[in-house]
C-alpha cells in the first residue's frame, strides 16, 4: 500500500509558514519608551512620530496630536526624571517645557543638546507641568516620544 505524502507536506508548509509569521510579527515591533521618576516606572510615553525599519520593510508615521497621558506625583522636593527604552539606543535628545512642544510654532522651540544614554543624570523638576519630549536614535531607527508630568505640592 502506497500512502500519499500531500497531508504530510501541507503540515510541513503550515508549520513553517506560521514560524515565519511569528519572526515578522516579533522584527517589527516599535521603540517603546517610559518615564521613571524618583526611581519608580510611571508608564509609556505617546510615541508621536517614527520611522522604524524591519526585514521585511521600512515604515515611517506621523501626526499622532492626542494628548500624552499625564502622570500626577506628589512631592515636597523636585523629582528625578529619567526614561527607559528598548536596547541598542545610539543618540538621545531630550528637552523640558511647560507648553506641548507641538502647540509652539516651528523653530521656537528646541530641546537640550544629545544626552548620553549611558551616564545621563536624571532631570530635576519642581512643582508644575511639564512636557517632556524625547528624540532617539537605534540602528532600526529613530522615534519622537512625549511625555506629561504634573508634580503637585505634597
Amino acid at each position: 500500500m502506497i500512502r500519499s505524502s500531500k497531508p504530510l507536506r501541507w503540515a510541513i508548509g503550515l508549520a513553517v509558514a506560521v514560524i515565519a509569521g511569528s519572526a515578522c510579527i516579533a522584527d517589527v515591533q516599535l521603540p517603546w519608551m517610559s518615564l521613571v521618576v524618583d526611581g519608580s516606572e510611571l508608564g509609556g510615553g505617546q510615541l508621536v512620530s517614527y520611522c522604524w525599519s524591519s526585514t521585511i520593510a521600512t515604515v515611517c508615521a506621523d501626526g499622532d496630536r492626542s494628548d500624552p497621558q499625564t502622570y500626577v506625583v506628589r512631592s515636597s522636593h523636585p523629582v528625578d526624571v529619567q526614561v527607559r527604552t528598548k536596547p541598542g539606543l545610539r543618540e538621545l535628545h531630550a528637552g523640558v517645557t511647560i507648553v506641548d512642544p507641538r502647540d509652539v510654532p516651528q523653530g521656537a522651540y528646541t530641546p537640550s543638546a544629545p544626552v548620553d544614554p549611558a551616564p545621563a543624570k536624571p532631570l530635576a523638576l519642581g512643582v508644575g507641568t511639564h512636557y517632556i519630549s524625547v528624540t532617539a536614535r537605534w540602528d532600526r531607527g529613530d522615534a519622537y516620544f512625549l511625555f506629561a508630568l504634573r508634580v503637585e505640592p505634597q
